[in-house]
């Protein structure tokens, strides 16, 4: 756009990923896009349409009260949008904003994203304190599928926040196991370092005592 003083790419390579800035600016936009598209409506609208009209902090709160809001619980739009990036730019090489946003969609459209639905007030209050994570009975959204679908793109922070967790609600949700737990971790340290990840246990000993 001639008003603006900066290129925002629909392209990316992995040689190009050294530009934090241009690479911020392709994932930005790659998020705005995708909140903008016909198709998130329409996944808001079916998740009412599944009965997914409260708030799940307020109970007492429906789509005919306040508006109900798609909150992306445990990881933000842009963790995902940056994991499947990176997933892309480890596996295939390159990627274009087209590829991401799509995969966002088939994403949605399957279920594998974490959502959680909230009124404005309680989303404003859950995004200001981004550790305050909503316990599994409150997330719809099949998202262990979705890390072990794009686990190439898994980077330590996102890990960070997945044992973070499964630490807090381990006992209320048993498939978030030891076994989720060491892999995530695994496929983290090895697209960090390109190692395997026992080969460093001070890494280990950081991100396991959450």
């Amino acid at each position: 756009s001639p008003s603006t003083d900066y290129d925002v790419p629909f392209y990316i390579t992995k040689e190009m990923v050294m530009d934090v800035d241009l690479y911020r600016n392709f994932v930005k936009n790659c998020v705005y896009r995708f909140r903008r598209s016909r198709y998130y409506k329409q996944y808001k609208a079916y998740l009412i349409g599944l009965g997914l009209d409260h708030s799940q902090i307020l109970g007492n709160i429906d789509d005919t009260m306040a508006d109900i809001e798609m909150h992306h619980a445990i990881l933000t739009i842009f963790d995902i949008t940056l994991m499947i990036t990176e997933h892309l730019l480890n596996t295939v090489g390159r990627a274009t904003s087209f590829d991401v946003i799509q995969l966002l969609i088939e994403e949605h459209h399957q279920n594998n994203i974490p959502i959680a639905m909230l009124d404005k007030t309680s989303h404003e209050m859950v995004h200001s304190d981004m550790d305050n994570f909503l316990p599994p009975n409150m997330i719809f959204g099949m998202w262990p599928k979705l890390l072990y679908k794009y686990r190439y793109g898994i980077s330590m922070e996102v890990a960070k926040k997945i044992l973070m967790y499964i630490s807090r609600y381990y006992k209320d949700y048993p498939p978030m196991s030891v076994q989720l737990r060491s892999e995530i971790m695994t496929f983290a340290h090895y697209n960090e370092f390109g190692a395997p990840y026992n080969e460093s246990m001070a890494i280990e000993a950081k991100y396991t005592e959450v």
